[in-house]
């Protein structure tokens, strides 16, 4: 296993020291995360259009989710300038009303994604929009 240092606040520390070994109970409680992550993510690909995706994208560049503004995603595309969805061709209606309908679990996932887009996009990668979500999101079903 890899080892690696990380710095918690008193109240996420005391947390993880609650669950056990606050080793042991750390790499879980990731495991946890990520593989709530991955189903995040899967919700958001059936949710979400590449357009959609990469309006996303644009409004949050250099922006910093926290723990307690994670589930503001649906805020920032309804606050977001007019521009930009007509730059993507997106409804704002449309997206939003998705974006407030997704699970707190696919909303994560997706901030998360965006934040690693920014981040590799910030050390001169070039990442195509369609691959933020981990493979081409597919336009939602609708049922007939």
């Amino acid at each position: 296993m890899a080892r690696i240092q990380i710095v918690l606040s008193e109240e996420t520390a005391a947390a993880v020291q609650a669950r056990g070994n606050s080793s042991e109970a750390g790499r879980v409680c990731l495991e946890r995360y990520f593989a709530l992550l991955e189903r995040g993510l899967a919700e958001a690909r059936n949710t979400l259009t590449v357009a959609e995706v990469s309006l996303l994208c644009d409004i949050c560049n250099g922006k910093i989710f926290g723990p307690h503004t994670l589930l503001y995603l649906s805020v920032e595309a309804e606050d977001a300038e007019d521009g930009y969805f007509d730059k993507w061709s997106v409804d704002r209606a449309a997206l939003v009303g998705k974006l407030q309908r997704m699970s707190a679990v696919a909303i994560a996932a997706t901030v998360d994604a965006i934040e690693r887009f920014w981040r590799a996009a910030s050390t001169g990668m070039t990442v195509p929009f369609t691959t933020v979500l981990g493979a081409d999101p597919e336009p939602p079903v609708r049922p007939a």
